[in-house]
């Protein structure tokens, strides 16, 4: 499985015969693919084809996932079962088989076309055939939240930052009070009087020119309001903070830091779930979510990285030379989620290995 469909190999217009080091070799060469469990088919010779976007062929045909004992003797027909989370099969068939946006699967010297539908001929006694697949999910739009999305989203002719309903305290022209992932456009209620509660509920007390907790600290001059607890560290100034007070939050909390997570993780991936725990934390105190914090890399852990990707884009996307967010916690968001916990760190990440890895992802 590829993150995104341009990483897949495009064999359908011929390629080299698949063996048992196919995959693997694939795999190194294209450090942000892996593979995930699937289930595939095979059946006789005479079986026709149940379609490239078919989930099970039928009763002609017998699942297995990652190995299978066939009869020696005549050619057999193997397909995966198609998955619908993933791109489809273009299907493409025919000379000069220029429709390579689709999935591909291979078996042993069947390496041709982008179809679904593969044989093995002749099959022999006592040998060991290979198939292997390609896939990439269908791509979800990331949706940036409504102040940081370049739209008009309450449709008062102000975008994002120059939106009241976008700041904590209600004024455009303040930039501390912009709160970037907020959902909400719409302008807070500032009539004065005992109303209630409008806005968007990201206005946090990080960012609302109130002295919450009553030490005479009010916003940025408050150490709760820090992430390394320090009030003169312009760097560690959380505004998105919910809690003015010290200590009992995931940001702010302490008074000496370090490396908070070093772990590759994505989804599919096997994580290292206390990593995955203390992401899903910081993610459920810097955005304001609700992540159940179970230690899976799931698909709302995922959404929420793509968003916090997007926010912080110049220092997680630009090195790489991507616009889209991955959603994979790697080199560059690493970075920027241990900075963020501990800014005395200042790490920066070695731009020979930014130009390494991104030159064999593109």
């Amino acid at each position: 499985i590829c993150p995104t469909e341009d990483l897949l190999p495009n064999w359908g217009a011929g390629g080299e015969d698949i063996t048992s080091d196919t995959a693997s070799a694939f795999l190194e060469a294209n450090p942000t693919c892996y593979t995930e469990d699937w289930t595939f088919e095979w059946a006789p010779d005479s079986t026709v084809n149940p379609g490239n976007q078919t989930e099970t062929g039928g009763e002609d045909w017998t699942a297995f996932t990652s190995s299978a004992t066939v009869p020696a003797g005549a050619l057999i027909w193997v397909r995966e079962q198609f998955n619908s989370d993933y791109i489809s099969f273009s299907g493409d068939t025919t000379e000069p088989r220029d429709e390579d946006v689709s999935a591909e699967f291979y078996c042993s010297n069947d390496v041709l076309n982008y179809d679904n539908y593969d044989f093995i001929d002749p099959v022999e006694a006592d040998q060991t055939y290979y198939c292997v697949g390609f896939n990439a999910p269908i791509e979800q739009p990331t949706t940036n939240p409504q102040c940081s999305d370049d739209v008009d989203n309450d449709g008062d002719e102000l975008i994002d930052s120059a939106d009241p309903g976008c700041h904590s305290d209600g004024n455009a022209s303040d930039t501390e009070s912009y709160v970037p992932s907020d959902n909400d456009e719409t302008d807070e209620d500032d009539d004065g009087g005992g109303g209630g509660g409008g806005g968007s509920g990201s206005h946090t007390r990080c960012s609302d020119k109130k002295d919450n907790d009553d030490d005479g600290l009010v916003d940025s001059a408050d150490p709760g309001c820090h992430s390394d607890g320090n009030a003169s560290n312009a760097d560690s100034y959380v505004p998105s903070d919910s809690d003015e007070q010290n200590g009992g939050q995931v940001l702010g909390a302490q008074t000496s830091c370090g490396i908070y997570v070093d772990k590759y993780l994505r989804r599919g991936y096997k994580n290292d779930a206390e990593a995955v725990k203390k992401v899903q934390l910081f993610l459920n105190d810097y955005l304001k979510l609700k992540l159940e914090v179970d230690g899976i890399y799931g698909s709302k852990t995922e959404e929420a990285v793509r968003v916090f990707q997007i926010l912080h884009k110049d220092k997680i996307l630009t090195p790489w030379g991507v616009t889209a967010s991955t959603g994979i916690f790697y080199l560059t968001t690493q970075t920027e989620v241990n900075n963020i916990m501990c800014p005395d760190l200042n790490l920066q990440i070695p731009s020979n290995l930014i130009n390494f890895t991104a030159s064999m992802i593109n």
